[in-house]
């Protein structure tokens, strides 16, 4: 590189400069021109006078020297990309090392090993879903209005295939369903609720994507207007009717909540730890999509709060204006039934 500059400056030498006429400006006036050029232009310095080349013109010599003799630069290693690629499989088997090393066949004895290792997940998945339904105990399933391998599986899909996690967490979820209350919960427990403050209802349409969608009127909850009880009854017994009305058993729901309106006084921490409390650790993998429809500024605060509380879950979450509901519905026509 030092070699090509100096030969750059022989062959391009830059312009001398005139004599000055002035060695400093006048007094009381301050100059434009940097130091350097008065101390030059004064003959106070041995500067030389040629013009300077620029960095980047040093850094091109020195790559085109490179190139000439044969030195090619060493780049770093290339990372090699690594897409997002969400862990929750819906409505299927849990995902299994020997899955992954399927290869497409392009023979029969290809298809044969292809076929004999996708009989082999399908034996593992069978018997992780027995290990986990035979250490929880039988009839369980019937907590949650369901078959016991159904919910065996749910569970073992929210674990990613471990067991004893999944027995874990099957054996709270039973439990606390059956302290919880009768299955189905009787509707006397929370009519009044449910038809005075019309907070939380079951839509009579699913989602385009064939969801049920359970819609909350943010605004229609006031912290201390009806009892704690009765508001968890009420968001229970309206889950489980949504589950209920699934024609796939690892089905999903699809959560509106309506922020129209919004204020602190509808800001209920407890009541909101609660539901997520309940799809996080009671009904997993149930929830497909949650939106939050025209959230004012002062909703900023509350979900700071609520946010660390989701977890994963918090990725389901989208914000979205009351003009793109309709493109939620398959039917345009059933939106306005959400604000009745």
């Amino acid at each position: 590189a030092a070699v090509c500059s100096s030969e750059l400056k022989r062959v391009f030498p830059g312009p001398s400069f005139p004599p000055p006429t002035s060695t400093f400006p006048p007094a009381g006036r301050r100059s434009s021109r940097p130091t350097w050029r008065r101390e030059r232009e004064s003959g106070a310095t041995n500067r030389p006078t040629e013009m300077r080349l620029p960095v980047t013109f040093h850094i091109v010599a020195f790559f085109f020297a490179q190139a000439a003799a044969g030195v090619h630069v060493r780049q770093g290693p290339r990372a090699s990309p690594r897409p997002r690629i969400r862990a929750l499989q819906r409505g299927g088997a849990f995902a299994s090392p020997a899955a992954s090393s399927l290869a497409l066949p392009n023979s029969l004895g290809e298809t044969r090993m292809s076929l004999r290792g996708l009989s082999s997940v399908e034996s593992q998945d069978h018997s992780s879903v027995a290990t986990v339904a035979s250490a929880v105990g039988s009839g369980f399933g019937r907590v949650f209005g369901t078959d016991d391998q159904l919910l065996a599986r749910q569970f073992l899909s929210d674990r990613k295939g471990d067991t004893t996690e999944a027995v874990e967490k099957l054996r709270k979820a039973v439990d606390w369903r059956e302290q919880f209350g009768p299955v189905p919960i009787p509707s006397e427990l929370y009519k009044e609720e449910e038809h005075q403050s019309n907070k939380c209802f079951l839509h009579e349409t699913n989602d385009i994507q064939g969801r049920p969608v359970v819609v909350v009127k943010v605004k229609n909850h006031r912290i201390g207007e009806y009892p704690i009880e009765s508001s968890q009854r009420l968001c229970v017994a309206t889950i489980e009717k949504a589950v209920e009305r699934m024609s796939d058993p690892h089905g999903e729901i699809c959560l509106l909540f309506d922020l129209d309106g919004f204020s602190l006084r509808n800001a209920d921490f407890s009541f909101a730890k609660f539901l997520v409390q309940v799809l996080y650790k009671y009904y997993p993998r149930r929830l497909g999509v949650a939106y939050f429809i025209d959230a004012p500024l002062v909703f900023q605060g509350p979900w700071r709060v609520v946010k660390p509380w989701l977890r994963s879950y918090a990725e389901l979450v989208k914000f979205v204006r009351w003009e793109e509901v309709p493109q939620i519905f398959s039917d345009p026509s059933v939106t306005p039934k959400l604000r009745r």
